[in-house]
């Protein structure tokens, strides 16, 4: 669940990736809603399970831009109440703005808009009714302002960071959106260069390439768990429309779909190469969470197939054999795919072999290779998306896998917090 919340605010806020990758993401029941100390951030998973995805991005958003922003140290001398109020009121509009949904009883003042949360200070000071408004109550940063006050800090140099991220405030809206615009065109330019270049070495459409890339390129912005996602809800629909075909002369089906007319997923683990057992089972555990209203079929492959297993629940990832540890030979796994264009087929690799270019794998219809360790890695069929090797092992920590930002546009964290956090990775 947080993973995907990660993506979505990652995807609405891209400016926020370096902030969220220096914090510590925390499951809490004891906590109400959520709330942070600016090194990490504590979550209640009873609350999140009761909210829409959008609910939990406008959540999860929040929280990391009370830290972005460094709300915490500049409440020092602050009302306390006041200053809540008057960071809500402005991070509000801006999830407002992105389309993210005002959870019941969240402040919202319009006239935060554009401005930064001291000049929302300031005009509350004067504006008595609004001062009546329950913000959420940051219970933590209290303790988080005397920790940073015991270390000594210049009091020139907390006044010019006040001052530059009360400016961030203000700017943040249209800097994200600008960037927003730039990875979208580098995607796109990336995506029509992958086109150019597979029909240039001849292969079909099916062969294209939707690399992400290595953790700070640009094109890591999309997570392979993204395109793999959108490709397998593509074809659940497409089936579906195919079965109405088959079963009832052309008419849409309506009605429960029992577990025999579950659209299928075959996996073939390419169990030569040098991924270790609890990074299969990792990778198990995020196909099955996206291929979850399907029947997921498993099996193992080297210079041999071990045949397959079916997993029904997460827990059967535990007990899943992972046999082989031989050389690598893909026809093998070609072969043994079910031949029904109706069954998703994606093979896990490190890409280290060639795949013979014969009328029979040319034949094989919906076919994804997510690749770990080969980036240059171009099968005659099926479609190719890559997974670099650091994505790989963060699944392994369940953590999401997504392009993080550097630092350049200047959003402001805590020097208390740096060195702690500066060896997190989201």
């Amino acid at each position: 669940m947080l993973e995907e919340v990660k993506q979505g605010v990652l995807s609405k806020f891209p400016l926020l990736g370096s902030v969220m990758a220096k914090l510590i993401f925390t499951s809490d029941d004891r906590v109400e809603t959520a709330e942070t100390n600016g090194k990490q951030v504590k979550y209640s998973p009873s609350f999140l399970s009761k909210l829409s995805l959008e609910e939990r991005m406008f959540l999860l958003a929040h929280e990391v831009m009370h830290v972005a922003f460094d709300h915490i140290m500049r409440s020092r001398g602050k009302d306390a109440k006041r200053w809540n109020i008057a960071t809500d009121a402005v991070i509000n509009q801006m999830l407002m703005e992105a389309n993210l949904p005002l959870p019941q009883g969240g402040i919202n003042l319009p006239e935060a808009k554009g401005k930064s949360a001291d000049e929302v200070y300031e005009m509350l000071a004067q504006d008595k009714q609004n001062q009546n408004q329950n913000p959420q109550q940051h219970q933590a940063w209290g303790d988080a302002v005397k920790q940073q006050g015991q270390q000594g800090q210049d009091d020139t140099q907390t006044q010019d960071g006040d001052a530059q991220a009360s400016q961030q405030e203000k700017s943040f809206t249209a800097q994200n959106q600008t960037l927003k615009k730039e990875l979208a065109e580098k995607i796109r330019q990336e995506l029509k260069q992958a086109s150019n270049e597979a029909k240039e070495g001849g292969q079909t459409a099916g062969g294209n390439g939707l690399g992400v890339g290595k953790v700070g390129e640009a094109k890591a912005i999309v997570s392979w768990k993204q395109i793999l996602r959108r490709e397998l809800e593509q074809d659940e629909d497409r089936w579906s429309y195919r079965r109405a075909d088959e079963d009832n002369d052309y008419q849409a089906r309506i009605g429960t779909v029992t577990n025999d007319d579950k659209a299928i997923v075959e996996v073939m683990l390419d169990t030569s190469g040098s991924v270790s057992e609890d990074m299969l089972r990792a990778f198990l555990r995020q196909v099955k969470h996206l291929a979850k209203d399907s029947k997921l079929l498993v099996g193992c492959f080297d210079t041999r197939f071990y045949g397959f297993d079916e997993i029904k629940k997460t827990h059967d990832i535990e007990y899943f054999d992972i046999v082989g540890r031989g050389g690598t030979n893909f026809d093998i796994a070609l072969e043994n795919f079910s031949h029904d264009r109706k069954v998703n087929k994606i093979v896990f690799t490190d890409g280290f072999s060639d795949v013979s270019n014969t009328p029979e794998n040319q034949k094989i219809k919906n076919l994804y290779w997510l690749v770990w360790a080969n980036d240059v890695f171009k099968p005659c069929c099926g479609k190719v998306i890559f997974v670099d090797r650091q994505q790989i092992n963060d699944l392994q920590h369940k953590l999401t896998t997504c392009r993080i930002q550097p630092n350049s546009l200047g959003l402001r964290r805590s020097p208390a917090n740096e060195q702690q956090l500066s060896n997190r990775v989201l």
